[in-house]
């Protein structure tokens, strides 16, 4: 799961791309490739939570 604080954030798994804004989070999927970048010149914070079963 990826919960942006501040600022924008760009996450794409697996194809699909996602913009993600202060507030939003997104969980994931099954595995897959994934790409998180600031695509602005505006510094972003944001946090990753990673759980296994």
């Amino acid at each position: 799961m990826i919960q942006v604080q501040s600022g924008q954030l760009t996450v794409t798994e697996g194809g699909e791309t996602h913009h993600l804004h202060a507030g939003d989070s997104l969980g994931f999927g099954p595995p897959a490739d994934v790409i998180i970048a600031n695509t602005t010149a505006h510094p972003c914070t944001y946090l990753v939570a990673l759980a296994r079963s």
